[in-house]
């Protein structure tokens, strides 16, 4: 069992709410998992490591092609990998 804080709550103006919340993203049920990375999209700690080591090591593979064809990501660049549903490993555990 996860054990999920929140240790911050604002309610905006317009009525949506901002939460800070502590808990392992790899169990999250959403849509994506963003990520800042490094320039080489290495995959090695954090919460990188975190979503290779629930989502499969494929994930790094696609990373480590992405940056072969198109070179290390610029800082403050962007890019985007394959969505889950389209690419989910066999043996994935990730939610998305």
């Amino acid at each position: 069992m996860t054990m999920t804080t929140i240790p911050y709550t604002h309610d905006r103006p317009d009525g949506r709410v901002l939460r800070v919340v502590h808990r392992d993203i790899t169990e999250e049920e959403v849509d994506a998992i963003v990520n800042a990375a490094n320039e080489h999209v290495a995959h090695g700690g954090g919460v990188a490591g975190a979503i290779v080591r629930k989502g499969g090591l494929d994930i790094q593979e696609e990373s480590d092609r992405w940056v072969h064809e198109h070179g290390p990501v610029s800082a403050g660049g962007a890019n985007s990998f394959t969505p889950a549903p389209a690419r989910k490993p066999q043996g994935s555990s990730l939610s998305c």
